[in-house]
């Protein structure tokens, strides 16, 4: 791993305490710059949803005294204000003072977001489909695709983060005793140290929730693309372990959306559903949320015939084995939306204090090369940084491609992007090529070989 030179230090460290120490050091300056990446872009991708409702306002809705409509009432708000539109999915606000969501193709092609307010029914305007939360979940998901492997290049580094967040237990003694040792009376390098350890020490529950549940995606798409290709254990696409038949509805006339509604909450009285869609693979699809705990919207999923409205199946989280539960708790977790706003903001900080720990650790091992072994650098560490900055390039290219793909507003020539979410991709871009270059001008390997 290091790069030797005649100089050899001796340490104070038993070998096998010093070994773990040596493999803590290394994953952290090696990943450091990709692990700040993805946490960095995983911080946003939490409250990405709120900052869109900041910088969008036809998201902000005052919350109506009388209980929220159901997903009919939003569906005819938006067929009666765009008769020309055909609705796809219709999402009911998850909480006070959030539009209604729906998805709707224009004649033109083009996918928009459509806001409803829950509470006169009004449609209160529309957004392209590339929204913040959009923009940052297809980053911190897998960097745009990055080629077909964007998911794997994320999820593989979950690896790194459970090492980096284990070994410090193997190497740094009582350990447990530490979560208030912040030291401020010995320089800034002292400083520094004890602000990394104490962090660390503070965010462990949090780098193994992230970890653990990364580690989990990287098994997902493991069976996707390497083993069998599913995805989910029912649907009506092939992905499903078990596809639902191919419906054959050319000559049926489809009934309308409101009575398909029905059929599904006369079929399942408990389900509360938050989502709908018109047409998933030929099937009217409805999801939402039962007395099952920590589970997704679409754990509780029911698949109908659009032509009679008969239930072709129907799917609650109490159905589902181990391995299928934890399949759909696993975002929850991920992203911290299990509790609400209140989660979202504790797993926002516990991402920055990440974000910050994937930096100082390396910064702060290189100044221990500098000042204790002269001329030795960690081997990986260039191609590392170099994979870190062009990633980065690549996802600001694909942004702007998705930018000008989504298609501008009708008459306009600038993409129909919010200048919210254009300000919010600028401020995250600048700031991690800020970042990155410090990143490489702190790696060059002169900088490395200087006496003290």
């Amino acid at each position: 791993m290091l790069a030797r030179t005649s100089a050899k230090p001796v340490s104070r460290k038993p070998p096998g305490v010093r070994r773990w120490f040596e493999w803590h050091s290394w994953v952290g300056v090696v990943t450091g710059l990709l692990l700040f990446i993805i946490c960095w872009s995983g911080t946003f991708a939490t409250i990405s949803n709120e900052l869109d409702w900041l910088t969008t306002p036809a998201m902000r809705v005052s919350a109506g005294e009388t209980a929220p409509p159901d997903v009919i009432d939003i569906h005819d708000a938006v067929a009666r204000a765009m008769p020309d539109a055909t609705i796809i999915n219709v999402w009911a606000p998850d909480r006070a003072h959030f539009a209604a969501l729906v998805h709707a193709t224009m004649p033109d092609g083009q996918m928009r977001h459509v806001y409803v307010d829950p509470a006169s029914l009004e449609v209160t305007g529309s957004t392209s489909a590339l929204t913040t939360q959009r923009f940052f979940r297809d980053l911190h998901m897998d960097f745009f695709g990055l080629l077909g492997w964007g998911k794997f290049a994320v999820c593989i580094f979950a690896i790194p983060l459970l090492i980096s967040a284990l070994t410090p237990l193997l190497f740094y003694k009582r350990w447990w005793r530490r979560f208030f040792d912040l030291r401020t009376d010995k320089g800034p390098k002292v400083f520094w140290s004890s602000l990394h350890k104490v962090t660390g020490l503070w965010s462990l529950w949090f780098a193994l929730v992230i970890g653990i549940t990364g580690t989990w995606y990287l098994v997902e798409e493991t069976r996707l693309k390497a083993i069998d290709g599913k995805f989910a254990l029912v649907d009506s696409y092939p992905l499903a372990v078990h596809q639902l038949a191919e419906l054959n509805c050319e000559d049926s006339e489809e009934l309308p959306f409101e009575k398909l509604i029905a059929a599904a909450q006369r079929h399942a009285p408990g389900l509360k559903i938050t989502g709908a869609s018109a047409d998933r693979a030929g099937y009217f699809y409805v999801e939402g949320q039962t007395d099952a705990l920590l589970v997704r919207d679409r754990a509780n999923k029911m698949f109908l015939d659009p032509a009679t409205g008969k239930v072709v199946y129907y799917q609650t989280a109490a159905d589902l084995s181990p391995y299928w539960r934890w399949t759909h708790m696993a975002d929850p977790i991920h992203f911290g939306t299990w509790g609400g706003l209140t989660t979202k903001i504790l797993w926002c900080l516990s991402g920055l204090a990440l974000s910050g720990l994937s930096l100082t650790g390396g910064w702060l091992h290189l100044q221990r090369l500098l000042n204790k072994r002269p001329g030795m650098r960690w081997r990986g560490t260039a191609l590392a940084a170099g994979t870190g900055i062009a990633i980065t390039l690549y996802c600001l290219a694909v942004a702007v491609v998705a930018a000008f793909t989504a298609g501008p507003p009708q008459g306009a020539a600038w993409p129909g992007v919010t200048l919210g979410t254009a300000v919010i991709g600028a401020i995250w871009f600048a700031s991690t090529f800020g970042v990155g270059l410090s990143w490489i001008y702190c790696l060059r390997p002169r900088s490395l070989q200087r006496r003290r």
